[in-house]
């Protein structure tokens, strides 16, 4: 018989680190990480971090500190990718549902990857947009939690337009 569902959560690192070397989950001082990761405690769900220089990072991962972050250009975009993909597909399979909560430039780095299992948090109004949302998640209980996610999901054949225009000119064959 078939358990809970499985959560992943990715959340774009933070301008905002600690000078020393650490766990991700403690190197990260960002008000979205941290609330992120209070979320995924929480309700017992997964997460990795998309750094600027080092791909997808597990939460146990030692950092060592840095300042680069994924620049708005197909090289920059490109010179992550690989490392991070090739870390994703890997562990993809173990998940129902993976949810990226980032910037559109960090997006731009998984996007070869989003399908159906994709739950992709966007919001208007940037990081203010987030920390309200992630806010009101951290007030519920888990079932309504994941609940309010699926507005989110992407769906095979039926893409929601706002979603699909945030993403930058994904084009729909990706999903069909």
């Amino acid at each position: 018989m078939r358990g809970e569902s499985r959560v992943l959560f990715i959340v774009g690192c933070s301008k905002k680190k600690l000078s020393n070397c650490a766990p991700v989950k403690d190197f990260y001082q960002g008000q979205l990480f941290k609330m992120v990761k209070k979320l995924v405690t929480q309700n017992n769900f997964d997460y990795r971090a998309l750094s600027g220089k080092l791909g997808l990072l597990s939460p146990d991962e030692m950092v060592t500190p840095y300042d680069q972050k994924i620049e708005n250009s197909e090289e920059s975009i490109n010179a992550i990718r690989d490392l991070a993909l090739s870390r994703l597909s890997k562990i993809l399979p173990e998940y129902d549902s993976i949810i990226l909560i980032m910037g559109k430039t960090y997006r731009k780095v998984i996007e070869p990857l989003i399908n159906h299992k994709f739950i992709v948090i966007v919001d208007k109004k940037g990081i203010f947009g987030y920390l309200s949302i992630i806010s009101k998640y951290l007030k519920l209980p888990k079932a309504q939690v994941l609940k309010e996610l699926e507005k989110f999901r992407i769906q095979e054949g039926n893409i929601n337009i706002e979603i699909h225009n945030e993403l930058n000119k994904i084009t729909l064959e990706k999903w069909i």
